[in-house]
């Protein structure tokens, strides 16, 4: 026994031994959590796009979408037609539809591809030592309990498989400039990897750019002169290279892309990815503002999440207070390591690694914030980044307050486990929110379900007041019927006291002002209806996602949507009706900045006409009604080239989420001069336009979702443009 305890006091008197030891009780800590509730997490619409794709793929039919997602779906489809020979149950592939046993075993697909990445992660924080690291455990502790990646990670995904094709990239290639190998072999593997990642996810490129640089150029700084021969210059081998590169990626794009594929689709569609995304927000006017900051504070709140950031805070903070001065000349002395000319001489990346991740990290946020749309989810490459910067910062600090002669050093000891409770406890909370939703026995709202009864329970209701008293804004609850807003305060609908308004539409609650574009007449039916807004938590993870996306959307005045809203049971809201109830009835006003804005160009290769079932264009561009604005009448016949009857003008629209049915009339003021007659209005649905006043009256016999009406003019910025809207429930 003493023996014993002699070997394991001598293993743990290394300290990367203690490192090892405390990486493995992480993965371990994190394998107890996930595995039980692989079966509990809802699948996203995206993901359903890959397994759908999949089964197209093995039965020979069209993919939905070809840009980003071909690799990720060769995997999954090899993946799952293994699990189908040799598991029990099978995944029915590629027999009908993905069903649940199909979501489970996509679930460990995406841990396996977790798992990978994370020990990619591991081999570059290494830096070619055979010795495990302190920042190893940083890296463990902030990519398992991130919040952000444990979605991106179990969900299958072309994001996660962009970050592991990226990383193995940097890792092969860090290797291959260690060896000091040739450029020749160089190009080789940026051939490889560029198409990889092209045909994983076209976002991933901008992070695999500067790898692609690095690659093209060091190689010929520490090649070797040819004994024989003469070698053409390094400049035009450069040049060869690169466009060997491209137009090599673009050959292995046609001998692999899956076929069948509609060409004149799949040309447009590269277009509209690489270029139109850029500048136009028509698709999703509600996410296409202030990407800049939505990113970072995506990275801060979701992809690291602000319990992990508060760890990070008082570690830097205590280490300080440990260290002092003499902490901070090594940190300044390792920030110089990162730049030294001398490890590019002699091929040695890995001590400059913290440098070119930042270099990646920038490179691909530049790229993402440049398009005017922006999701939650494309911030986890960026995230994982800023994980793996993190990881070497906080691994030098502890390395230094390890190996110096710090008299106070044992207080870090003692807060480390603390601080790992801290920088889980989001992660915590989401499982357990994951585990009691109980999904798919409860289809995803069973503690919603329960939270409600029990907010009727407060009230006293009996069950034959909850119809009386309660209503519920959207779908239907246990013992809650579904109200139709406009029959509030006529005698076909009681005189309710509370609306339940579910978690998808509380955006409209937090912002104040022009913060989603098409939310207007939800914000102001909100204001004039409700005295109080209850905010309700039917989960731990509601917390959280309350308070972020209020300080997002309230303060920050940013569309901020968290992916963890589809991982389960988030905060919904409980509106108090004033009293009593008026018919329904709207009036407000929305200024230039409230409305949408987009330019409907002329295209002359891909149109209407050859693209039918695309809705890729601006809404102006093929809406079947359009006015003139001098004289309220139709406006000549459609060009059939084109199959459009705007074109070259700026539209200004106003969008509406939620057409609710009623009467609709639009004043349009602050038109600049209609010098030629050109000025047009339009909408996807007939209207009515007095001319005089400038009106579109249009009546809705159902609640639509979703709705436009605009003006086409030549100016993009007209001064003073306003719409002026009144709503009446019919």
């Amino acid at each position: 026994m003493k023996k014993m305890l002699d070997r394991i006091g001598r293993f743990f008197s290394t300290p990367e031994h203690i490192y090892l030891t405390i990486s493995l009780f992480v993965i371990g800590l994190l394998l107890v959590l996930v595995v039980p509730i692989l079966s509990h997490i809802p699948g996203h619409p995206d993901e359903h796009q890959f397994f759908n794709n999949a089964w197209n793929m093995m039965a020979g039919k069209q993919l939905h979408n070809y840009i980003h997602v071909a690799l990720t779906e060769y995997l999954l489809a090899g993946y799952l037609a293994f699990m189908n020979i040799f598991t029990r149950s099978g995944v029915n592939f590629p027999q009908g539809d993905p069903g649940l046993v199909a979501y489970y075993f996509g679930r460990i697909f995406g841990l396996i591809v977790w798992l990978t990445t994370y020990i990619t992660g591991v081999s570059l924080l290494m830096k070619g030592r055979n010795k495990i690291p302190a920042s190893v455990v940083f890296f463990t502790v902030l990519l398992f309990g991130s919040i952000g990646m444990f979605e991106r990670f179990l969900r299958v995904n072309s994001d996660s498989m962009g970050i592991l094709v990226t990383m193995i990239y940097l890792l092969i290639s860090i290797t291959l400039h260690y060896r000091k190998k040739s450029p020749f072999l160089f190009f080789i593997t940026n051939l490889i990897f560029v198409f990889l990642i092209s045909f994983t996810n076209l976002k991933a490129l901008y992070m695999g750019l500067p790898i692609f640089a690095l690659n093209t150029v060091l190689p010929f700084v520490y090649e070797k002169k040819r004994e024989l021969g003469e070698e053409l210059p390094k400049l035009f081998r450069m040049v060869m290279y690169t466009a060997g590169t491209i137009l090599g990626s673009v050959y292995l794009w046609v001998v692999w892309i899956p076929k069948p594929i509609k060409l004149n689709e799949f040309w447009y569609s590269v277009k509209h990815t690489t270029v139109a995304s850029v500048i136009f927000d028509y698709e999703y006017p509600g996410l296409a503002h202030k990407s800049w900051l939505v990113y970072i504070y995506d990275v801060l709140a979701h992809q690291i999440d602000f319990s992990q950031v508060a760890a990070v805070l008082i570690f830097i903070l205590v280490a300080w207070f440990i260290g002092g001065r003499k902490l901070f000349r090594s940190i300044k002395t390792s920030v110089r390591e990162q730049f030294r000319f001398s490890n590019v001489k002699t091929g040695n990346l890995f001590p400059s690694l913290e440098l070119i991740l930042l270099v990646m990290a920038v490179c691909y946020y530049y790229g993402i914030s440049s398009v005017v749309i922006h999701w939650s989810r494309w911030a986890a490459p960026l995230g994982f980044l800023v994980i793996l910067i993190l990881s070497g910062i906080l691994g030098r600090i502890l390395d230094t307050i390890v190996s110096g002669s710090f008299p106070k050093r044992q207080l870090l000891y003692v807060l480390m486990p603390l601080l790992l409770f801290l920088a889980w406890s989001v992660q915590f909370a989401l499982v357990l929110s994951i585990q009691g939703s109980n999904y798919p026995n409860r289809n995803g709202y069973g503690l919603t379900q329960d939270n409600v009864n029990q907010f009727i329970a407060e009230k006293g209701y009996t069950d034959a007041e909850i119809p009386l008293k309660v209503g519920w804004f959207y779908g239907e609850l246990d013992k809650i019927p579904r109200i139709d807003l406009t029959k509030l305060g006529t005698k076909d609908t009681p005189k309710i006291e509370y609306l339940v308004w579910p978690q998808w539409g509380t955006g409209a609650i937090y912002s104040k002002n022009y913060v989603d574009l098409e939310d207007h007449n939800q914000k102001e039916f909100i204001k004039k209806y409700t005295d109080e807004v209850i905010w309700r938590f039917p989960s731990p993870i509601s917390y959280y996602v309350h308070y972020t996306k209020l300080f997002a959307q309230g303060v920050l005045g940013i569309t901020w949507l968290p992916e963890t809203e589809a991982l389960t049971e988030t905060q919904y809201a409980i509106l108090k009706m004033k009293q009593p109830i008026k018919p329904f009835k709207l009036h407000y006003e929305i200024p230039y900045e409230g409305m949408e804005h987009y330019y409907s160009p002329l295209p002359t290769v891909f149109s209407l006409a050859n693209l039918k079932d695309s809705n890729i264009f601006p809404p102006c561009h093929g809406s079947p009604t359009t006015l003139d604005v001098s004289t309220g009448l139709p406006t000549d016949a459609v060009d059939p080239a084109i199959v459009s009857r705007i074109t070259n003008m700026y539209c200004h629209t106003l969008g509406i989420r939620i057409a609710f049915k009623g009467t609709w009339k639009i004043k349009v003021e602050g038109l600049p001069e209609n010098v030629n007659n050109e000025q047009k209005i339009y909408s996807a649905y007939p209207f009515d336009f007095d001319h005089e006043s400038k009106t579109i009256i249009h009546r809705f016999e159902d609640t639509k979702i979703t709705a436009a009406f605009g003006v086409a003019t030549r100016e993009k910025h007209p001064p003073g443009l306003k719409f002026i809207v009144d709503y009446e429930a019919d």
